[in-house]
């Protein structure tokens, strides 16, 4: 008789937690950030002179939950 073998797949919530911040309130961002034990991401703003923003994320975001500040 054949050896009885077992194969098991892990399933877990492996998403990542981001951050990210505008200009608004950079120190509440920082101090969430610390609490979380994470660091804000990296983000590129630019204003246009009609005074819309451009935002860009400097990583990618897919599969993470993100959270704005």
């Amino acid at each position: 008789m054949g050896s009885l073998v077992t194969a098991s797949l892990q399933l877990g919530y492996h998403k990542r937690l981001m951050l990210f911040s505008e200009r608004a309130n950079p120190a509440l961002a920082g101090a969430i950030a610390g609490r979380l034990g994470i660091e804000h991401g990296p983000i590129t703003l630019k204003a246009f002179s009609n005074d819309e923003v451009y935002c860009r994320f400097d990583e990618s975001i897919r599969g993470a939950d993100v959270f704005l500040i």
